[in-house]
């Protein structure tokens, strides 16, 4: 009997602790620990075990969480959604709802028919199940809970659409908030993904199409002559992927909680880091906040030998330079050998075509590239020509806002796309992505570019030019503003898993302003507090779930970038075990990339007339396939 009083005391000492009736309405009885009487209508707070013991305990303290917010909302709907100072706007008003919650009623009672003559059961026994699975005693008590629901419905999207509130997610309020900007370091991007057939983690001995080599070699040779990002992403006869977006790949935010990204590692990671090594070297906050923040990273983390601080992941994941030269002899090559033109070349080994040299040696690998007006080197594994730029006429055709080309950044010649911005490379599982960062998390005008409504003060931001902002970043008559803002919208709000405490939050708020909470309580004192301190632990623990992940996902991805490396070491070993248990073993070493000549004596091939010089170019080409000098492996 003394717990049962402990349990009643302190709920109703609650209630009667908010100025909202007199206490005398409030009454027990054997299902519920109170029943709360707000004008014509009774809350029941009821539950199995709320006792005081349970303000000590987590699913305790959310029975508790869930009860109160529920009476904030019943108590103070009318009011906080009239109330002009606060800026809510709900699409549906109170009368209306009513009128939903009695529709929905209605509803199960014809549910309730239904199950009567198919179950061949009574009506009243139906109708008591449904009332027993909502967890109410009657129709009016299913009312009111019909009602309840539609409520925080309506206050919950109005909180999270409020422009005051979105602007406090978006970025942060210099205390407890750190808002979407700083936390979700959103990226813009778009891409054209030329899809590549075969393992992704075969590092050094894969090959691809003709008509995959033609598509490489053509998005880069165009880009190369001025054709525009935007038109060859929307050309689905080039790209594999969201040219009905022109390339668009939306918002990307860097939420790892469930321990994997939006977009593949090596697109994700490889362009968050490209982007700091290459746009934004100088900048104090290169490589913070994806994943390499000094409060995550402690340097003595590790993964497979690599310890996951910044600097190796600077050393670690490298921005290659690929020379724009091969892209042209991609497009010069991509055919050969001949389907049915040489009888005598049908049988040499596919690793020795030019197209697979090429891919092989310059682009199947995990790490980010960019592509330089340089001329490769044949005569060398790893090194680019010298200073000389391999076609300055390509130099010239660069102007910014209607032409691609090469720019010049460092005294380099990148391949940059009609808004200067550098066009960068990679190679997932999916294939070949070219990708355009078309709004950095580093740059300093993110407010302004993902605008919370269509019209900020006096600036209609739809007026603005193309790149001002993400509503107008996108040239498509599919894509309307508003959707545009909505997704922007979805962004902020998505990353934010504690959506609905926001809510709460505001109410207590908006009671105690209006004195419906008596803060003098010391019971309702002590339940807020507790409550503040289990909403504060939930935030926290999603906090940890977001770290964890990011170290997740970089370790993956060091981990590839890792074994990809050793395994494209010019010489590598192979250990094979023999001999009973294993126990005896040899090595040999291999070269793991076929030099480039070997593509050069097959281009010869398909040049030679008579058939000793045929003869002579296969012996060769067999010591490229089988092994000896340039062995390549099976």
């Amino acid at each position: 009997m003394k717990k049962s009083k402990l349990k009643l005391g302190l709920v109703t000492s609650f209630i009667c602790g908010m100025a909202l009736t007199a206490c005398n309405d409030v009454t027990a009885d054997s299902k519920s620990v109170v029943d709360y009487k707000f004008g014509d209508s009774t809350i029941s707070l009821s539950t199995d075990n709320m006792y005081s013991d349970d303000l000590e305990t987590s699913a305790g303290l959310t029975k508790y969480y869930e009860k109160v917010r529920d009476l904030l909302v019943r108590a103070t709907f009318k009011d906080v959604t009239t109330d002009a100072t606060n800026g809510l706007s709900v699409k549906t008003q109170y009368n209306t709802l009513v009128a939903q919650a009695e529709n929905k009623v209605e509803e199960q009672k014809e549910t309730a028919r239904k199950n009567a003559k198919n179950n061949d059961t009574s009506y009243s026994d139906e109708l008591d199940a449904i009332y027993e699975s909502n967890n109410v005693k009657d129709e009016k008590g299913l009312t009111e809970k019909f009602l309840l629901d539609l409520e925080k419905e309506q206050l919950d999207s109005a909180i999270m659409n409020n422009e005051k509130q979105l602007e406090i997610l978006r970025d942060g309020n210099g205390a407890n908030e750190k808002g979407w900007i700083n936390s979700a370091k959103p990226y813009h991007i778009k891409h054209m993904l030329v899809k590549v057939e075969g393992g992704s983690e075969n590092f050094t001995r894969a090959t691809i199409s003709k008509d995959e080599a033609y598509k490489i070699s053509k998005i880069v040779t165009l880009l190369a002559s001025g054709s525009k990002f935007d038109d060859l992403a929307g050309n689905n006869l080039i790209t594999d992927d969201s040219s009905d977006k022109l390339g668009d790949v939306g918002i990307v935010n860097n939420n790892a909680t469930t321990k994997s990204l939006k977009m593949v590692s090596e697109f994700q990671l490889g362009i968050y880091t490209a982007d700091a090594l290459v746009n934004h070297k100088n900048s104090t906050t290169a490589l913070e906040g994806i994943g390499l923040d000094s409060e995550i990273i402690d340097g003595s983390l590790k993964a497979d030998g690599i310890t996951l601080d910044k600097k190796v992941v600077k050393d670690t994941i490298k921005v290659n330079e690929v020379p724009y030269s091969i892209f042209e002899e991609l497009g010069q090559y991509y055919e050969l050998p001949k389907d049915s033109a040489e009888e005598a070349i049908k049988d040499v080994n596919a690793m020795v075509y030019p197209r697979n040299v090429i891919w092989n040696k310059y682009l199947n690998n995990h790490n980010v590239f960019v592509i330089v007006n340089k001329k490769a080197d044949k005569t060398s594994v790893t090194e680019l020509c010298g200073a000389d730029e391999y076609d300055s006429t390509l130099n010239d055709v660069y102007k910014e806002g209607s032409q691609s080309g090469f720019r010049d950044i460092d005294g380099k010649k990148y391949l940059c796309a009609e808004d200067g911005k550098v066009i960068f490379g990679v190679r997932s599982e999916y294939g070949i992505h070219f990708i355009k960062i078309q709004k950095s998390a580093y740059d300093a005008d993110l407010k302004t570019y993902y605008p919370i409504a269509l019209k900020v003060g006096d600036v209609d931001v739809t007026k603005q030019a193309a790149g001002t902002n993400y509503i107008v970043g996108l040239d498509n008559a599919k894509d309307t503003y508003d959707t545009r803002l909505s997704d922007i919208k979805s962004a902020i709000k998505s990353y934010d898993s504690n959506s609905e405490y926001r809510l709460y939050n505001f109410l207590v708020s908006y009671a105690k302003s209006k004195n419906l909470i008596n803060d003098s309580d010391e019971t309702t004192k002590k339940i807020l507090s507790k409550i503040d301190n289990h909403i504060a632990d939930l935030k926290a623990s999603e906090v940890y779930k977001q770290d964890e992940g990011l170290k997740t996902v970089w370790e993956n991805y060091l981990r590839l970038i890792k074994l990809q490396d050793d395994k494209r070491d010019d010489t590598w070993t192979e250990t094979f075990y023999y001999g009973v248990g294993g126990k005896e073993s040899y090595t040999r070493s291999v070269t793991a990339l076929i030099p480039e000549a070997a593509s050069d004596e097959f281009v010869k091939l398909c040049n030679y007339d008579s058939e000793s010089q045929v003869n002579e170019i296969k012996t060769t080409l067999a010591e490229f396939a089988e092994g000896g000098l340039y062995y390549y492996g099976k």
